[in-house]
């Protein structure tokens, strides 16, 4: 994580980083497919960050990403 724009990642990419149990936790209440849900996620993963890392450092609540990324998705 940097100030500047993150890069781009494949859904092949998140799929590794995140793996399956994580991404069906992800998916799992928005009625979307996980080939449906990759490539949403890997594009606005990049964006997510970036809001979420203002300063370019992780936040002092850990659970801040997954919450954003479970907003995505419709879960709170």
């Amino acid at each position: 994580m940097s100030t500047g724009e993150n890069k781009p990642i494949q859904p092949q990419q998140l799929q590794g980083a995140l793996g399956a149990d994580v991404l069906q936790k992800l998916t799992g209440g928005s009625g979307m497919s996980l080939q449906a849900a990759l490539p949403l996620l890997a594009q606005l993963l990049p964006a997510v960050i970036d809001k979420l890392t203002p300063q370019g450092q992780l936040p002092q609540n850990n659970n801040m990403l997954q919450q954003g990324l479970g907003a995505l998705f419709g879960r709170r």
